[in-house]
């Protein structure tokens, strides 16, 4: 008996962020709560044809919060000498394929590949446009304490909150010093 091979997934290129705060002497993280998903997860959702990855994360966020936010790099290797091709200005912390089932764009299964980026907010940096989801900042025990939390996103925000535990809250207006500070945390073990 012969078997045919299965059918290759569709791929579809997707940006999620989590927003990082500073409140009250604690940092917190932004996460949506999500009506057709049922979880509470980071903005995010498809690359548009012809954007780039981080302008379809920082899009979303926009559209799905109602706030502007400031991408924190992730750590680069620098470009090898003779490079022609431009590098990205701020690649995102993790990439991770995810199967996902249909959806309004594309009606059969398919392979999310999901470009995850961490960024800055502040409730001042409001778009003026309604927010699509409600968002939600969470401590770390909050994030643990809430069931609608999905897997994922409670495995990434406890990561990153871990690694902003002694870090100064005057880093939270500088994507850059943030930056700075999460590297060194990313190189230590937890």
């Amino acid at each position: 008996m012969t078997t045919s091979p299965a059918t290759p997934l569709a791929i579809e290129l997707t940006a999620s962020t989590i927003l990082l705060r500073h409140s009250d002497g604690i940092w917190q993280a932004g996460l949506i709560h999500h009506e057709r998903l049922g979880a509470v997860v980071p903005a995010g959702g498809h690359v548009e044809p012809g954007e780039g990855v981080l302008a379809a994360a920082m899009r979303e966020v926009a559209e799905e919060t109602g706030l502007r936010a400031l991408p924190v790099p992730a750590p680069a290797t620098p470009a090898p000498p003779g490079l022609l091709h431009p590098l990205v200005a701020a690649l995102p912390w993790w990439t991770a394929e995810m199967p996902a089932a249909s959806d309004h764009h594309t009606s059969q299964r398919h392979l999310h590949i999901d470009h995850l980026y961490l960024a800055l907010v502040s409730p001042t940096t409001g778009t003026g446009t309604p927010a699509e989801h409600q968002l939600e900042w969470f401590s770390r025990s909050q994030i643990n304490a809430d069931p609608q939390v999905s897997p994922d996103t409670r495995a990434v925000a406890l990561h990153v909150l871990s690694w902003l535990n002694d870090v100064p809250g005057s880093a939270a207006t500088d994507p850059l010093l943030l930056a700075g500070h999460l590297h060194a945390r990313a190189q230590k073990p937890l």
